[in-house]
């Protein structure tokens, strides 16, 4: 995928994160007892999706910074 798809891609992630963090918020102020702790539950998984989507963007990232590194280190020395 190429930088700007990534970025798009990341964007949108995260806009569909807060929106959906939004609506979990919103839909636990009247929930108590076992409705509460299955939208707790949901609320934590949705975040260990997002952490590990944005942990393979900072991958991507490094691994591409590596690349352009060696790259100007070639052209430096030739």
């Amino acid at each position: 995928m190429k930088n700007r798809q990534k970025t798009a891609a990341l964007s949108r992630e995260f806009e569909n994160f807060l929106s959906e963090m939004e609506n979990m918020l919103q839909q636990t102020a009247t929930l108590g007892g076992d409705e509460l702790a299955k939208a707790k539950k949901r609320i934590q998984e949705r975040m260990a999706e997002a952490k590990e989507s944005v942990s393979g963007m900072r991958g991507d990232i490094a691994q591409r910074a590596r690349k352009v590194a060696k790259s100007a280190n070639r052209e430096v020395h030739e």
